[in-house]
């Protein structure tokens, strides 16, 4: 569980100076080069704050993931290190699932059927073992691999329905 000090502010297509400056600020922190998140300025979906320090960000793109045949949005989320032991990605993550699927309530033309999560940490070796992992709520299935060896998975909108031929 994450301290009631944790403040969860909303990004998707904002394009808040003040939250672009803070997501940056985090980024920089964690060593990520500036031309691998430039682009992501435009993604930013959620902030988690203690304070005014910020504590993670999330990002997502709308895409069409060819295995599915379906739209999804890219996730992923970024928390800095004095915050990983605090259940912080699962509550970010969880916020960002329920901001995201009210805004494909509004926007239903899109036909976005929920997230594509890749695990990139090794933090969750154990709990990977597991082809469906449930949390806050959200259910986490898997559904295939990276070229580099990653876990992909996904957390369906409970509206989703398919497109394309049923086989």
């Amino acid at each position: 569980m994450i301290a009631d000090d944790i403040t969860f502010k909303p990004a998707w297509r904002r394009d808040d100076p003040e939250i672009i400056a803070g997501a940056k600020r985090l980024w920089a922190q964690m060593g990520i080069p500036e031309q691998l998140t430039a682009h992501r300025e435009k993604e930013l979906c959620a902030t988690a704050y203690r304070g005014d320090e910020i504590a993670a960000v999330a990002t997502a793109e709308i895409f069409h993931f060819p295995q599915m045949r379906n739209k999804f949005f890219a996730y992923r989320c970024l928390v800095s290190p004095q915050f990983r032991k605090k259940n912080l990605s699962w509550q970010i993550t969880a916020y960002s699932f329920e901001l995201l699927h009210e805004w494909c309530k509004q926007n239903a033309q899109e036909k976005i059927l929920g997230f594509l999560l890749v695990i990139e940490t090794d933090k969750f070796a154990v709990p990977q073992r597991k082809p469906v992992r449930e949390n806050l709520g959200m259910t986490l299935n898997f559904v295939g691999y990276t070229p580099e060896g990653h876990q992909m998975r996904v957390i369906w909108f409970d509206d989703a329905e398919l497109e394309g031929a049923v086989i």
